[in-house]
């Protein structure tokens, strides 16, 4: 698959993303604990900025990534809010300098997942912590899924053989149009 190919099927996903009170985005959102002062999160797969305005309302300044220059010029604006049209695969972040990535079920559509979970550690602060949720088996846009998991424990095990830094702290598995499986590590450099 060349990346146009790439891009033409994850460009047909774009209006399932970020659905409003889809019910393991609302769990997951629930999971992350209201900001201290200043601290950054930083949302792979922004979309449209739901999740991002989200964040910002428990206080915490917001970077959202996106590889859509369109949905960027549609995202949820804010103060505390910016958005970067770039590859989650390359985030424009310094090292550190996040409490929080937030990664609502587009980890599945990256290309080298041991990669994105390379530049999570890089971005995350030691304690910070990435929320997720995947789909745990692609029934529904499967084309758009790059790779999958079929438990939670296949998860967790993916988790530890790529980025044995992210400590498991959370897994949930929440029942919905498909089965996810909603997670937070712990980056314990």
């Amino acid at each position: 698959m060349t990346f146009l190919d790439y891009l033409q099927t994850q460009n047909r996903c774009l209006n399932w993303r970020a659905r409003e009170g889809y019910p393991p985005t609302e769990r997951l959102l629930a999971l992350v604990p209201a900001a201290k002062r200043g601290a950054w999160a930083v949302e792979l797969g922004a979309c449209r900025g739901m999740a991002s305005a989200r964040l910002a309302a428990k206080g915490y300044r917001v970077l959202g990534l996106e590889l859509f220059y369109q949905l960027v010029r549609e995202a949820v604006p804010g103060p505390r809010i910016g958005y970067v049209v770039a590859d989650m695969h390359d985030a424009p972040c310094r090292d550190g300098g996040a409490v929080i990535v937030f990664a609502d079920n587009v980890l599945e559509h990256a290309h080298d997942i041991r990669g994105i979970l390379v530049e999570v550690a890089r971005v995350l602060a030691p304690g910070g912590c990435l929320y997720g949720a995947i789909p745990l088996v692609a029934r529904v846009w499967s084309e758009c899924h790059l790779w999958s998991v079929n438990t939670p424990e296949e998860l967790v095990a993916l988790f530890q053989a790529i980025a044995p830094t992210l400590r498991l702290r959370t897994l949930e598995l929440v029942e919905a149009d498909e089965p996810q499986c909603l997670f937070v590590l712990e980056n314990a450099a």
